[in-house]
């Protein structure tokens, strides 16, 4: 499980990265529309980052469902629960930068949405 915790984290880097790729080509921090991602070239990593992003997703919800369910396991099998501070620490940063990007989508924050422009 603790090797899961990561996930939300790293997706949102790939998104980043393929912020980082439009910023390149295009001279400017992408935003919703400008430019289209389908626009962009190498049409694979839109697909690639498509996926990542349903992973990503996914992840968010998946992990803590699954980490209770296993947690409730050992518990009524009575196996010892060692302490973890990374994988929570991991885990709720990668849910902190997701959760922000959504706020960005339905407010005025400072900054533009990835998800947003992705999802265009």
């Amino acid at each position: 499980m603790r090797r899961f915790t990561i996930l939300p984290l790293a997706c949102y880097a790939a998104l980043l990265g393929y912020g980082c790729y439009a910023w390149f080509l295009v001279g400017h921090w992408p935003y919703y529309a400008h430019p289209d991602p389908k626009e962009l070239p190498h049409r694979v990593l839109l697909n690639i980052v498509s996926v990542v992003f349903l992973i990503g997703l996914l992840s968010l919800v998946v992990i803590p469902v699954a980490h209770l369910l296993w947690c409730a396991v050992a518990h009524w099998r009575k196996w010892p629960i060692p302490p973890q501070r990374r994988p929570y620490i991991l885990f709720a940063a990668g849910v902190a930068l997701w959760v922000l990007d959504f706020a960005a989508v339905f407010t005025d924050l400072p900054w533009t949405s990835n998800i947003s422009w992705l999802l265009d």
